[in-house]
C-alpha cells in the first residue's frame, strides 16, 4: 500500500497547496489586467473559446450586484471555520 504523509505534515501540505493556488490566482489576474483592456477579447481556441477581461462586482452569475460586503462576511466566516 502507498504510504501517506505523516499526520503532522498534512496541515503543512494543505496550507502550502492553498497558498500556491491563491498566489497563482492573484498573479494571473494581475498579469491579465496588465496586458488586456476591459472588455477586450483574445482568442484561445479560435472563435470557439476566447478570454475576455470583465469585472464582476457581485457573486457568481451576477448574483447580488454590488453585494461585496455580504460576500466578504461569508468569506471571513468560512476562513475562520477552516482555521479552527
Amino acid at each position: 500500500a502507498p504510504q501517506s504523509a505523516p499526520r503532522a505534515l498534512r496541515p503543512v501540505i494543505f496550507y502550502t497547496i492553498v497558498l500556491m493556488v491563491f498566489l497563482t490566482d492573484q498573479l494571473s489576474k494581475a498579469w491579465i489586467q496588465s496586458v488586456m483592456q476591459p472588455h477586450q477579447s483574445r482568442p484561445i481556441l479560435g472563435e470557439a473559446f476566447q478570454l475576455t477581461l470583465t469585472f464582476n462586482t457581485g457573486g457568481a452569475w451576477g448574483l447580488l450586484p454590488r453585494g461585496n460586503n455580504l460576500f466578504i462576511g461569508f468569506a471571513v466566516v468560512a476562513v475562520v471555520a477552516l482555521l479552527v
